[in-house]
């Protein structure tokens, strides 16, 4: 409304008005920017942001394990880096009958889980089924439920196996492709056995066939597959030669029992392998190296050996090997054991019993380990991404409470056994909130205005709500009077249907320019929303009402402004600030910022209000969209979303301050496009001719927002004899600043002008 003022906002804490250097460069530095939070000696400066509802960051929660039984994962909000790791809830696996559901004690990480998690795996999926959204491949754990036609287990069974998406608290695998823990061995300990040994077994034994008093060369043979495929060559009665990539992993090795220990990081291994057996070479090479190491590992071979491919990188890249390598008899086999259960089940069964069998007989001992919580998993995958561990990297669920991410695309949870204070709740949105509500399974709704009474449409809105179940209680409420607010908040706190929820949607709209406010206007319409806000807030801490959500609703008014609101949006901007208040001493709280609703509400029952706000680029939503963008917003990490239907190329050229708003302007863009038709005609005529053109280009703007014919409007009569009122006048403001791209003074318009 006063586009030639400049204005700043500061938000100052007491070390930063202290120091003074921090507010006096806000205050006086030349710069675009017109708010300012300042902390100490940061200063931070508002963004908005628009994100679509699946893309908003989820709230988080801690999860007191031994008390509460809810699932997590650890998943990624997105593959291309490690730093995308969260933990998230999920619900709980739904059983096929030939499956067990069992409590993961902890997870062997793997490369695969790497190159998912850095998005290199070359056969990676686009679905929910991708890897980087199903991390860890093994686990250990014990069965809690059994599937109907389950046999051989049954609930505190300790078993362990491998898969896909194991990397949570809760998991399901098909109860015959488990293999179960020896009483001796830790469910820890034992999640490094699944994959490292099924591996290293069937490399070794079935592909590469690896007999008594052969020579074996195992590649980075500190790692978890090679630790395993060390015991499998001892099993077997085979000598050992290994490599690994630094002195402490050789050292390792040597401990171990490896007959020679030679460097991973430089091509002369091969060399040493011709010395160490006169020439000959090895029998069977397991290798994981990449680039020129399959090369020289080629050349390590004996007549008739056999090297056995477990890397994937080389893979990936489509690397290409000279055959000459395999002219002495020799094989070059590539594995994959994930592919096995889906591709040779058979085999991978019989895997399964043969490994099960020797970690019972104690031949396969569980292997070294560094073990890593599940809220540290992200810690766990940068050390087995950057080869820093000896043997394997276990990410373990033990720890007794633990941070989550909430899930937003699980189904939004009320209780039947609750109650649910909707104020404004009697009329409008109120009312298509309430009905949301009833759906979602809420056993009472206490829909509260001043007079307790709903219209007709609220009425039959009701009688649905209780057809369907849901008890309706109609409460007459004045939201300003804390007494009252008390008096309810205290009835319903505990009981049969204890309160567990509060939208607080009371609100009177009262527009006009901030020249025509008076006190009248604004008390009444701050109070509703304010004070009755913090009445309701100060009712559920004196009463100790547990809530799970507390909204407020604001409107996006507040968040990208609006001339003739400055009222509604001062109000709107304290009911963010009750909401940020309680999150901040850790209670429910939230402020929803709606723009134009469709199908009820204010807005809705006001076509000068929808025609409005529809040229000046906010379009409408309907209300059961707008509802059920709810389930969102109250599981948000921020306390203060919007959810709107914004043209903003209809914002930019409506508004043209709008583009110098550093909190919005990042969202108008470069404004494109040709000329309005006035601006062509203007061009193209004589000075003279200019009045006319003007005065029938307003003409047809007025006749627009009036929703009448052009021809009908007299040039000489005001405006306001017209039917503008200062709502739908600043529409046509809005209108004709668009056309001929010059701002009118809101004055202009106050003074009752004619079209001529």
């Amino acid at each position: 409304e006063f586009k030639g003022s400049s204005i700043r906002l500061l938000d100052a804490d007491t070390r930063s008005l202290q120091s003074g250097i921090t507010t006096s460069d806000a205050v006086l530095e030349e710069t675009a920017e017109t708010e300012f939070v300042l902390r100490g000696a940061e200063r931070y400066v508002p963004r908005l942001e628009q994100l679509a509802l699946h893309e908003v960051a989820p709230s988080r929660r801690t999860l007191e394990t031994a008390r509460d039984s809810s699932n997590f994962a650890v998943t990624m909000t997105g593959p291309g880096t490690i730093d995308n790791i969260v933990l998230r809830e999920i619900a709980d696996p739904e059983l096929a009958p030939n499956e067990v559901m069992v409590e993961v004690a902890a997870v062997g990480l793997n490369f695969r889980d790497i190159m998912a998690a850095t998005s290199i795996l070359p056969d990676e999926l686009e679905n929910d089924e991708a890897y980087w959204r199903n991390l860890g491949l093994e686990f250990a754990g014990t069965v809690r439920k059994v599937g109907d036609r389950v046999t051989n287990l049954k609930p505190g069974d300790r078993i362990m196996g491998m898969g896909k998406g194991y990397l949570r608290r809760f998991a399901k695998i098909r109860a015959d492709l488990a293999m179960r823990v020896p009483d001796g061995i830790d469910l820890i300990e034992a999640a490094t056995l699944p994959t490292a040994f099924l591996t290293a077994h069937y490399a070794l034994t079935h592909i590469g066939r690896l007999a008594e008093d052969e020579t074996a060369l195992i590649h980075l043979a500190s790692g978890g597959v090679g630790l395993a495929a060390i015991q499998v060559a001892h099993d077997v009665g085979a000598r050992v030669f290994g490599t690994a990539g630094s002195d402490t992993k050789r050292a390792f090795l040597k401990k171990w029992g490896v007959d020679e220990v030679m460097n991973s990081r430089a091509l002369d291994f091969a060399d040493e392998v011709r010395s160490l057996t006169r020439g000959r070479g090895v029998d069977v090479v397991l290798n994981a190296l990449s680039g020129n190491g399959i090369d020289k590992s080629l050349e390590c071979l004996a007549p008739f050996g056999r090297m056995v491919e477990i890397g994937k990188r080389d893979l990936a890249d489509d690397k290409p090997i000279g055959l000459r390598s395999l002219y002495r008899n020799n094989a070059y086999s590539v594995i994959d054991l994930s592919t096995l259960p889906v591709e040779r089940e058979k085999l991978f069964r019989q895997l399964l019993a043969e490994v099960e069998a020797k970690v019972a007989a104690g031949a396969y001992k569980p292997l070294e380990a560094s073990r890593f919580p599940a809220s540290r998993a992200a810690e766990a995958m940068r050390m087995l991404s950057r080869a820093l561990h000896i043997g394997k990297v276990i990410v373990t669920f033990d720890e007794p409470s633990v941070d989550i991410e909430l899930d937003l695309g699980a189904q939004f949870a009320v209780s039947a056994q609750a109650s649910y204070l909707v104020t404004g709740g009697l009329k409008g949105f109120g009312v298509a909130i309430a009905d949301w509500l009833s759906q979602k399974g809420a056993g009472t709704i206490i829909l509260a205005n001043r007079s307790g009474v709903p219209d007709a449409e609220a009425a039959a809105a009701i009688d649905i709500m209780e057809q369907r179940g849901t008890r309706i209680i109609r409460a007459a409420l004045d939201v300003t009077d804390a007494a009252a607010v008390d008096r309810l908040i205290e009835e319903h706190a505990a009981g049969d249907a204890p309160l567990r929820g509060i939208v607080h949607g009371a609100a009177v709209i009262e527009d006009a320019f901030v020249s025509q406010l008076d006190a009248g206007k604004i008390d009444r319409v701050l109070r509703p929303k304010i004070t009755g806000g913090w009445n309701l807030h100060v009712a559920v801490v004196e009463h100790d009402v547990p809530l799970d959500f507390f909204v407020n609703f604001s409107s996006i008014a507040q968040v990208i402004g609006s001339s003739g609101q400055a009222n509604y949006t001062a109000a709107n901007s304290v009911l963010n600030a009750i909401a940020t208040y309680r999150r901040g001493r850790n209670l429910a709280g939230s402020s929803a910022a709606w723009g134009m609703i469709a199908g009820s509400g204010f807005v809705a029952r006001s076509e000068a209000m929808t025609n409005y706000l529809d040229s000046v680029g906010i379009k409408p939503v309907q209300d059961s969209e707008a509802a059920a963008a709810l389930s969102y917003l109250l599981r948000a990490r921020s306390e203060n979303l919007g959810f709107a239907n914004i043209d903003w190329a209809a914002i930019a050229r409506t508004n043209p301050g709008a583009a110098t708003n550093p909190r919005i302007s990042p969202l108008l863009g470069d404004r494109t496009g040709g000329r309005s038709r006035i601006q062509t005609e203007l061009a193209a005529a004589p000075r003279e001719a200019w009045d006319d053109l003007l005065a029938d280009m307003i003409r047809r703007e007025v006749a627009k927002v009036l929703k009448v014919e052009a021809i009908a409007l007299a040039d000489d009569r005001k405006l306001s004899e017209l039917g503008l009122d200062s709502l739908s006048s600043f529409e046509l403001k809005n209108r004709v600043e668009a056309q001929v791209e010059v701002d009118i003074p809101v004055a202009k318009f106050l003074q009752a002008p004619t079209i001529a």
